[in-house]
Parts: structure tokens; C-alpha cells; sequence
């Protein structure tokens, strides 16, 4: 019995009873291809730099990352409202056996750093631009899912207990509404780049949840940054959010979504009705059709419904 059955017999006994049976296994290879390169960035707030520092050199020193190290830096958004606050930042990662067992042991060096909950770590996953080939259908394609499914991206990315960031409302803001206006407005150009710029101009800020950076050192291109708003150091919970990006560009690079589905949804689409406020909210069928616009494979689609439904300490169904 598979999680769209469930749903459709109306029944949240047996999605639960589903759900609770699975359990997270971190994947040696996630089911996307290996040549969407991407970084990590990750904030600490309210810790203490120095210890920062240490774990992570160790960690560079234990796996001989002289080459591409991970690197501590003390430049963060967050500095002005906590002095204790430095990022993490990865060197090139691809889906690649070395690479997410790199990740594994990242993680775990990190859950041993002593410091406040969870809600004071954030993390970051960054991408080329140039994956969406500079075409203009992919970008808009890109936006047109994230101004849809926002609430149900912006709830999946919590993990556990669906804890908010304690700067949340500062830099995590709904970017919906605004993105909705931009689109609609038929302000989409025929040059890629210029609508980079109109983006960075009119519509994408610091502040919002998805941003489209300038020229990364490590990827050496503009990039999109896709905020996990609120993270623990919980491997899974994170290797699911990195999986739900890199299914978002590589669906769209293969050109296997249905634009036409989102055209139409765009039609009655109320873009007031959500605000970061109610992240805690469940959308049942919106998060089903998430799942089958994004996945193709059942444990992907498994795992991010796990993730968004279930509650991972009290191992409850979120309704």
C-alpha cells in the first residue's frame, strides 16, 4: 500500500501507521545524477567560533582535505545581531560515493559540538546557475514551483519537530507573493541574464528564503541558494533536503515537468494565503502532488513525506 493510496482513502490512521514503519537509512547514492555539483553552507549562531574551528580543522586533517578543505568563515549575515556567529562552507560536492560519505562524517563531527539547540544552526545548499542551461523556460519553470509549493517546501525543510530558526522572520521571509507579481506581470524577458538581474532588483532578497547569489569561488558561477530554514545536525534529515534540490534542477533540466499543470494552477492561485507564520500547517494534497511533480522513484517520494508529516521525536503523525 503505497502513501498517495492511503491519502486517498481518507485515511490518516493507516498514512501514519505507514509512515512510522519506514525508517530513515542514509544513502551511499541518492537517485539523481552526479554532475549537479553543489556547496553546503552552515551557520552557527550563538556558538562559540574557536570551537568551530577546531572540530572542523580536525576534520579536514582526519580526511586529508588539503586540496578543497572545508573553511570556517566569520563574514556572516548574522553577525550583526550575534557576535558568536561563523559558517561552515564546503568545498565541491556532487552525488558521489565519497562525497555524501564526506557528508556522513561531517555531521557527525558537528553533533559533537558543544552549543544552544538546534533552532541556532541553519544550512544552506547552493547551485550553479548555469545548471538551468541559461534558458528562460527553466527559470521560469524553477519559480513557478517555488511560488506553488513554498508552504510545502518551506515545512519539509524544518525536520525535527518543525522548530523555527531563531532569526526566521529576519532572513527566512515568504517570497510568494512577490514572485507571484513578477510573474504574472509578464516581466520575464528572452535574455536569461537580464532576468537574473530583474530577479536580484525587483524580487529576490538577502532576507528570503531562495536567493540567486554572486559568483561563487567554489563553483566559479552566480548561484541559487536554497535556505534550509531551520536544521539539526541529523544526516538524514539533511541528505533529504539536498535530494529535494537536486531533483527540483535535474527534473527541470530534462524538461520533465508539466508546465502546463502549473500554468493552470497559476490560474486560481491565492498567493496572500500563505506567511512563514504558518509553517507548522499540513497540505495534504499539495504535498502528494509536490511529490509526484518532483520524484520519480517511490523511496524518494517516501522519504519526503515521512519527513513532512511525521513528527520525528513524538514519532507522530502532524495533522
Amino acid at each position: 500500500m503505497g502513501i498517495t493510496e492511503c491519502y486517498e482513502y481518507d485515511d490518516l490512521v493507516r498514512l501514519n501507521d505507514y509512515l512510522l514503519k519506514m525508517n530513515f537509512n542514509y544513502r551511499e547514492l541518492l537517485n539523481v545524477s552526479n554532475d549537479i555539483p553543489y556547496t553546503l553552507d552552515i551557520d552557527f549562531m550563538s556558538f562559540q567560533p574557536s570551537d568551530i574551528k577546531k572540530s572542523i580543522s580536525n576534520f579536514n586533517e582526519k580526511n586529508k582535505l588539503i586540496d578543497k578543505p572545508f573553511i570556517i568563515s566569520e563574514n556572516s549575515i548574522f553577525k550583526k545581531n550575534d557576535k558568536n556567529t561563523c559558517t561552515v562552507k564546503s568545498s565541491l560536492l556532487n552525488n558521489k560515493l565519497k562525497d555524501n560519505a564526506l557528508l556522513n562524517d561531517l555531521f557527525n563531527t558537528i553533533s559533537n559540538i558543544n552549543g544552544p539547540i538546534s533552532s541556532n544552526k541553519c544550512i544552506h545548499i547552493n547551485v550553479g546557475l548555469n545548471e538551468l542551461d541559461k534558458d528562460n523556460d527553466n527559470l521560469l519553470t524553477l519559480l513557478k514551483i517555488y511560488l506553488l509549493y513554498e508552504h510545502i517546501i518551506y515545512r519539509f525543510s524544518y525536520g525535527d519537530d518543525l522548530s523555527s530558526k531563531v532569526s526566521m522572520s529576519l532572513y527566512s521571509k515568504e517570497l510568494s507573493n512577490i514572485l507571484y507579481d513578477f510573474i504574472r506581470g509578464n516581466e520575464i524577458t528572452d535574455d536569461f541574464y537580464k532576468n537574473i538581474d530583474l530577479l536580484r532588483k525587483k524580487v529576490i532578497k538577502k532576507e528570503h528564503a531562495f536567493n540567486i547569489n554572486k559568483k561563487s569561488p567554489v563553483l566559479k558561477q552566480d548561484t541559487m541558494e536554497f535556505k534550509m530554514y531551520n536544521s539539526n545536525t541529523n544526516i538524514f534529515i539533511i541528505q533529504n533536503y539536498i535530494n529535494l534540490v537536486l531533483n527540483i534542477i535535474e527534473r527541470i533540466k530534462n524538461d520533465d515537468i508539466d508546465n502546463s499543470f502549473l500554468d493552470y494552477k497559476l490560474l486560481d492561485y491565492d498567493y496572500n494565503f500563505y506567511k512563514t507564520d504558518n509553517y507548522k500547517d499540513s497540505y495534504y494534497s499539495d504535498a502528494l502532488e509536490f511529490c509526484d511533480l518532483i520524484f520519480v522513484d517511490d523511496i524518494d517520494k517516501d522519504y519526503f513525506l515521512r519527513q513532512y508529516f511525521i513528527k520525528e521525536k513524538t514519532k507522530k503523525l502532524v495533522i
